[in-house]
């Protein structure tokens, strides 16, 4: 579906199994759902999409959902006492479901989930879901996921007109990731703006023009191993 969708117009690969590691401060964007109606297909296809959906993206800093996270985990405040916990709260006593909880005792459940899961980061690194699958210990959250390649619940990002990574999917472990500083973490794109993408296949036919100033994006480095494999 990638492949009819986007990858067979364009010169540069468009792989949806792919990888790439970086830097997860370079994430400051968040698609909001109203940026997203431009989105055609579900996580698993990657597109290629022109418009205004990658302006239309908010400061991931003005996001209350990475605002209350740096709260209680860099300043030690209760959860209760957040606007994430606040805002959530009121639905919950409203009647309303959220954030896939039924009820305000589920919502509890779910926050210590994510101080664990903060835990297990913090102590033992940050590590692919591929090599999560392989333990054990480690089972998927949703049943789904048992079905699907571990390069699928990655964190999910996509990538504006000009480079800037967005988040899509994943909020959590990205959030997570850039308040304990990591360095790197694994993600798949799922949406690249069209001229992000008419850039990318310039690089293709022109792989070794070092005076391009995005040459090292990681999307761009990852395009050029990609053509010095198939060119071996």
């Amino acid at each position: 579906m990638t492949w009819y969708t986007c990858g067979r117009h364009y010169e540069a690969p468009i792989d949806p199994l792919e990888v790439l590691n970086i830097d997860p401060s370079s994430v400051n964007k968040v698609s909001l759902p109203s940026s997203k109606d431009c989105f055609n297909h579900p996580n698993s296809v990657c597109e290629v999409i022109g418009g205004e959906w990658d302006v239309e993206s908010t400061p991931i800093e003005e996001y209350v959902f990475y605002s209350s996270f740096q709260d209680h985990f860099k300043h030690n405040i209760p959860w209760e006492e957040t606007r994430f916990y606040n805002k959530w709260g009121e639905r919950f006593n409203a009647g309303e479901s959220a954030w896939g909880c039924e009820t305000l005792t589920d919502f509890n459940k779910r926050l210590k989930h994510i101080d664990d899961l903060y835990q297990t980061i913090d102590h033992g690194g940050y590590q692919s879901q591929k090599r999560l699958q392989t333990q054990s210990n480690i089972t998927a959250h949703r049943k789904i996921h048992q079905y699907c390649p571990p390069e699928f619940n990655e964190v999910v990002v996509n990538v504006g007109r000009d480079g800037d990574f967005i988040l899509n999917d994943g909020r959590h472990r990205l959030t997570i990731a850039r308040i304990l500083n990591l360095d790197k973490i694994p993600v798949r794109i799922k949406v690249r703006h069209k001229k992000w993408q008419r850039k990318r296949d310039k690089m293709v036919s022109n792989y070794v023009d070092s005076s391009n100033t995005q040459m090292n994006h990681p999307d761009m480095t990852q395009t050029i191993s990609g053509q010095d494999r198939h060119f071996c």
